[in-house]
């Protein structure tokens, strides 16, 4: 019993040895529950690695109130679980998610932006656990309707670590007032103002012949060079909320390669092998770049895989 247990395998099988434990809770668990488990257990090993006195807490996970044994096992109150639970995306997450998430859980303000979203990932929780708390509190009204919530808190940290001189509270109302004073222009002031700001760290470093593309201008001087739609809004904002991670490939054949985090799967694959003008890349060139990407862990899945099987 490892996958999909993972890092919580110890506790599930401590659970499960307990007499009169439902099986079922721990061994086919819906995606509430495994998340529910997972933040569970890892609140409680962050106080002690005592498997025996766990599984004494462990097996009344399944009968008693949710956000009980979450303040007991975290030591606070993490609030109603419930809302959040049914938001979250994926098999179990690492550790340090679950960290993320119980920030995340016990701030009312991060709390109230997760709630906003109707899937959350991985990546969402770290945006919003990460960003500054009066970034958090000012991502609401036309912002976020314009963004999104993770990727308003996002993009609002972007501009204040890039324009200092706003401040925080500055640049959320920067990013409010341009959004409703200038709603067809919103978008591409932005991405004027973010040309050096860093992307997130790309999932590969690349090797010889494929180099990811780092910042903003990058991804905008590549989208004229390439003349195709790098540059465009929808492009940046996946970019720098860490959605997609984008290569340029100068050999065997010259090619964009964009790569997409899956948050069902919690995994990257190749989404698109473009050429110049965004046409096809010659087969035997695209095969080859397909095939490196796929020796680096990225295979090509050019659509989510459940959206084949209907």
């Amino acid at each position: 019993m490892t996958e999909p247990f993972g890092w919580t395998q110890p506790y599930v099988v401590a659970c499960c040895k307990c007499q009169g434990t439902d099986l079922d809770f721990f061994l086919q668990p819906t995606s509430a529950t495994r998340h529910f488990t997972a933040l569970a257990f890892r609140g409680w090993e962050r106080r002690s690695k005592d498997l025996e006195a766990f599984a004494a807490f462990g097996v009344r996970l399944p009968w008693e109130k949710r956000d009980r044994l979450l303040a007991e096992a975290w030591g606070h109150s993490l609030g109603d679980p419930a809302p959040v639970l049914r938001r979250l995306a994926g098999g179990l997450w690492p550790r340090v998610a679950y960290d993320r998430l119980a920030k995340v859980m016990a701030s009312p303000q991060r709390r109230a932006v997760l709630i906003r979203l109707e899937c959350a990932s991985a990546k969402d929780i770290a945006a919003i656990a990460t960003a500054r708390i009066d970034l958090v509190a000012g991502a609401k009204g036309e912002l976020v309707m314009r963004l999104g919530a993770a990727e308003a808190v996002h993009v609002a940290d972007s501009l204040a670590a890039q324009r200092p001189d706003l401040g925080p509270a500055g640049s959320i109302a920067w990013l409010e007032a341009t959004a409703a004073e200038h709603p067809y222009e919103f978008e591409e002031r932005l991405i004027g103002i973010l040309q050096k700001r860093r992307l997130p760290a790309p999932p590969w470093a690349g090797e010889a012949g494929i180099r990811p593309i780092s910042s903003v201008g990058a991804l905008c001087s590549a989208s004229l060079e390439f003349r195709n739609c790098l540059k465009e809004p929808w492009q940046v904002r996946g970019a720098l909320a860490g959605n997609r991670c984008f290569y340029r490939v100068s050999a065997p054949a010259p090619a964009i390669v964009e790569l997409s985090h899956d948050a069902l799967l919690g995994a990257w694959h190749v989404n698109e092998v473009l050429g110049p003008r965004n046409r096809p890349v010659p087969g035997p060139d695209r095969a080859e770049i397909l095939r490196r990407f796929a020796a680096a862990g990225f295979p090509y899945l050019p659509q989510p895989v459940w959206a084949s099987s209907s």
